[in-house]
């Protein structure tokens, strides 16, 4: 696990590894970094960043839902 524990996280770093590392680990689309629980999208206009983005994040609320994570 490269990614790190938020700071003044309930679940402490040991279950943060756990819970998070299937959303960390999602196939992303080449354009979207993502560290922590910090999605980055870059883009040309804001109407594509929007596109990619609700792609983004319907990976990840599929991902918490499959995990049982809220």
């Amino acid at each position: 696990m490269s990614k790190g524990c938020p700071e003044g996280s309930r679940c402490g770093p040991a279950f943060w590894n756990i819970q998070f590392k299937a959303i960390l680990n999602l196939d992303y689309e080449k354009q979207t970094k993502i560290d922590d629980v910090m999605l980055a999208v870059k883009a040309e206009s804001i109407r594509e960043a929007e596109n990619l983005t609700n792609i983004e994040m319907g990976k990840i609320i599929r991902c918490a839902k499959n995990n049982k994570i809220k």
